[in-house]
This record gives C-alpha cells, sequence and structure tokens, in this order.
C-alpha cells in the first residue's frame, strides 16, 4: 500500500513529499471477506489476484500459486467451502487470523474427502512435507455433512495441526470410509503432530484426533463431548507419543492404543467405555502408559490387552460407572507386563470401581507390585490367573505376613488372623522350645491355626511367616 508522507524540518516547515511504501503483509496471500466476494490479497503487492463468491476456489487458486511453500492468511469470518481444498506443496502455512476464522463444509461436500487434504489422497505417489494448519475452526455443520475427515494428511512428513478448533464433524456415516478422524494424519505420514487443537461433537469413528502414522505426536489437547465410535483420541499404529491430553465425556473409549506409544500424563474423565484401551494388535508391544489420571469411566479405567505393556504412576479412580463388573486396571489376554506404583481406589461414598486390578484370560508372567489398591467396591486384586505371575508390595492386598503366636499352657492349639488377601499357600513356623517342636498348621482365608501333638506345660511361643500366592 503506498500513500504520500510529509517530511518537515525542526521549525515546521515542509520539506518535500515523499511516496512511502509500507511494508508487505507477511503472508503470500491475505483470504478475507467482502460482502458477498471472498477475495486473496497478495501480501507483497497488496493487489487483488483472485476473487469470487467460491471460498474455496479462491483459496485453491492462491494455493496453487505457491509452488515453492509460503503462507495463506484467513482473516475472521465464516466460509462456506463446497469442494475439497487441497495442498500440492511443501512448506505451506494455512494460518486462521483466530478461530473465528471458519471453514465450514456444505452439504456440497457429502461423501468426499473432507474439508482440507493433501494431493496425496488423490496420487498415492504424491507427498508433502513441512506445513501447518493452524489457527482456525472446521465446522462439519451441525454432523449433517458425513464426509471422511475434516482434515486428512494421507501421504505426509513433518506436518503439524496446531491450536484448530474442530466441531461437529461426521465421518461415520460416510458410505464408503466410515472410519475416519475428524484431525487426522494418516498411516503413511512420518513425524507429524497434531498440538494444542480442540475438538468437540464430531461424530467421527476414528475420533476428533487421530495420528497414524510413523513418530506422530498427539499433545496438549482437549477433547470434550466426543461423539466418535471408537475413542476420542486415537494414537499412532507405529511409535509415537501421546501427551497432557484431556478428554472429558467421550461416547466410547477416551483413548485407544494401537502402537508402541508412549502415554503420559493425559486426564480421561467420563469415558462411556475404557479411559485408556490397549488394543490387542501386534504393533502396539512395548507400549508404556505413565503418570495420567483416569476417572469416572464406565468401565473399566485402563483396560490392557496385549503383552510386554508398562503401565505405571497413574491415578485410576471411582471407574465402573456403568458396569458392574469393572474396575481400576484389568489384564485380559495380556502377559509380560509390568504394574507398578497405580493408585486405584474408589472413594466416593457409593463405590462403582469393583476391583483395583484384575488379571484375566490367558494373562502370565506379569509382575504387580508396589500399587495401592484399595479401598474399592468390593475386591483389591480381583483375581490372578496367570501361575508365574508375581504379586507383592501392595497396599490393600498383603501377599506376606510374619509374627510370633502363642500356644496356652494346657493346649495344644492357637488360632489367629494372619492378615493375607487369601487363604496362605506356605507357612514358615519357628518353635521356640522342645513342646512345639512338631508343630503344623492349617489355614483358611482368614485365619491361620497352629497345632501340637500334645498340650504344652506352659504358654509356648511359635514364630510364623506366611505368604500368599495369588
Amino acid at each position: 500500500m503506498s500513500e504520500f508522507v510529509r517530511i518537515i524540518d525542526p521549525a515546521g516547515r515542509t520539506i518535500r513529499n515523499d511516496l512511502y511504501n509500507s511494508p508487505p503483509d507477511t503472508a503470500s496471500y491475505i483470504i478475507f471477506k467482502d460482502g458477498g466476494l471472498v477475495k486473496a490479497k497478495n501480501g507483497r503487492t497488496g493487489q487483488i489476484e483472485f476473487s469470487g463468491d467460491n471460498a474455496a476456489t479462491v483459496m485453491q487458486n492462491a494455493l496453487d500459486v505457491l509452488t515453492s511453500g509460503g503462507k495463506i492468511l484467513i482473516k475472521n469470518g465464516i466460509y462456506t467451502i463446497s469442494s475439497p481444498i487441497i495442498i500440492k506443496y511443501d512448506n505451506i502455512i494455512i494460518q486462521g487470523e483466530s478461530h473465528n476464522a471458519i471453514l465450514k463444509a456444505t452439504s456440497d461436500l457429502a461423501q468426499g474427502n473432507g474439508i482440507i487434504h493433501d494431493y496425496g489422497v488423490i496420487d498415492e505417489n504424491w507427498r508433502i512435507s513441512n506445513v501447518i494448519i493452524r489457527d482456525l475452526t472446521i465446522d462439519g455443520n451441525n454432523n449433517t455433512v458425513p464426509m471422511a475427515h475434516g482434515i486428512w494428511f494421507r501421504k505426509a512428513d513433518r506436518c503439524v495441526f496446531t491450536n484448530i478448533f474442530v466441531k461437529d464433524v461426521n465421518t461415520a456415516d460416510r458410505i464408503d470410509y466410515p472410519k475416519g478422524g475428524a484431525l487426522d494424519m494418516g498411516a503413511d505420514t512420518y513425524q507429524c503432530a497434531i498440538v494444542n487443537c480442540i475438538g468437540t461433537n464430531c461424530k467421527a469413528r476414528e475420533g476428533e484426533l487421530h495420528i497414524c502414522g510413523h513418530g506422530g505426536i498427539l499433545a496438549d489437547n482437549i477433547v470434550w463431548n466426543s461423539q466418535a465410535t471408537e475413542a476420542a483420541l486415537k494414537g499412532p499404529r507405529y511409535t509415537g507419543t501421546i501427551v497432557n491430553n484431556v478428554v472429558y465425556n467421550a461416547a466410547n473409549d477416551g483413548i485407544r492404543i494401537e502402537g508402541p506409544n508412549t502415554v503420559v500424563g493425559n486426564y480421561i474423565y467420563f469415558a462411556t467405555d475404557y479411559g485408556i484401551h490397549v488394543m490387542p494388535y501386534p504393533e502396539v508391544k512395548g507400549a508404556a502408559i505413565v503418570g495420567n489420571c483416569v476417572e469416572y469411566s464406565g468401565k473399566d479405567g485402563i483396560r490392557i490387552e496385549n503383552d510386554y505393556i508398562t503401565v505405571s504412576s497413574n491415578w485410576v479412580r471411582a471407574n465402573g460407572k456403568q458396569s458392574t463388573t469393572s474396575g481400576g486396571i484389568i489384564l485380559v489376554d495380556a502377559s509380560y507386563c509390568v504394574l507398578t506404583d497405580n493408585l486405584c481406589f474408589d472413594d466416593q461414598t457409593t463405590k462403582t470401581q469393583v476391583f483395583g486390578i484384575s488379571e484375566t484370560g490367558t494373562s502370565d508372567y506379569n509382575l504387580i507390585a508396589n500399587n495401592l489398591v484399595t479401598p474399592n467396591k468390593t475386591y483389591t486384586i480381583q483375581q490372578i490367573v496367570g501361575a508365574n505371575t508375581k504379586v507383592h508390595g501392595n497396599l490393600g492386598y498383603r501377599t506376606e505376613n510374619s509374627g510370633t503366636a502363642t500356644i496356652p499352657s494346657g493346649q495344644t492349639s492357637v488360632t489367629f488372623a494372619h492378615g493375607l488377601a487369601g487363604t496362605p499357600t506356605s507357612v514358615v513356623l519357628g518353635p521356640t522350645h522342645t513342646e512345639v517342636a512338631d508343630a503344623v498348621w492349617s489355614a483358611d482365608d482368614t485365619n491361620i491355626t497352629i497345632t501340637v501333638p500334645s498340650a504344652v506345660t506352659a504358654d509356648r511361643q511359635i514364630s510364623w511367616y506366611a505368604k500368599y500366592k495369588p
């Protein structure tokens, strides 16, 4: 933009008038609304280069010019999108002025691939890299437009969705591909991220936010009132990170794990099914679930259906809200897992979390140690099925105890409470006198009884050590 600037001397006299060219906008193109038209202004020259009543066409025209990369800035306004906006080139930034820059789907997108997608959706040999979409809203129009995704990158490297508000996107009702995420990084993406986004009320099978590729990151996102038919958040099928996300009120699972993900510091409240669900896929082995907070799930707080999973330092509280058989952490056909230092409890007045921890099915060779598993509705640790599973040091579920017992003078036995979680599987006695040298023991789920062949002539003490192997 050019204007005249008057130059004056210290006495206030005009020296000359200069033509001043203001600095160019930082964006390659600025998209804005002008009455019924959508316009694209060149950020360097200030010239309107594209204009029309079809927002998607104007945006596409601007993007197609940026063969060497550049930035599209979308000013605030509601832009109805009737055809997909397709990203073909590397080093592109699409940035809204704020969340009031809204891309809203129309019925013309029904059964299509979404509001924005990469060219790899069309040509499987085409890849993009270093593309950022940020600071705008994706509006699926009240879940009335069934489409593959809200935004979908199928073949992309080092791309980011950040600070996007996505709402009302319906992928579950698309006829030939009813399984996309509202914001979705596909399986053939590498080192991509969905960060600091907000999703709500999306009827998307694979969640408001889904990242499926290699080395993917889901971080610092918020999802509430998810209508997803599988999970509000779904992690990568390959190595990836899910960290510091908040899920509130999900129609199914809160977070679903389908790869060897590191899942750290997430908060999941009121998931209708499972708070965190580790799936039984081969790729999942090696996942770590650490330091998460899971509360008020309809079923189990954390459900593990795979081997070699680490579950540590999680807060798992008051789950089982819609089930009479669910609890805190459950291992289902899961072996070689480590469960340590978790807090699995229910402090509600009317408790719903049936157990703290349970091992079921073909599970075996697990280590369950140093967890807090009390109080809960019925069980601390409900059951242990693995003959080789090790259980020790869990508060509320005692597997070892020791002490001394006294057979009174003139008696042949003494009975006392052992304090273990079940009937002792072994008891070692330490007689202190020849009269009790031949003592034997018997036990049930509450007491141990020590018996000697003949009545003792004085009070005789016996030390004991008892162990319960579930």
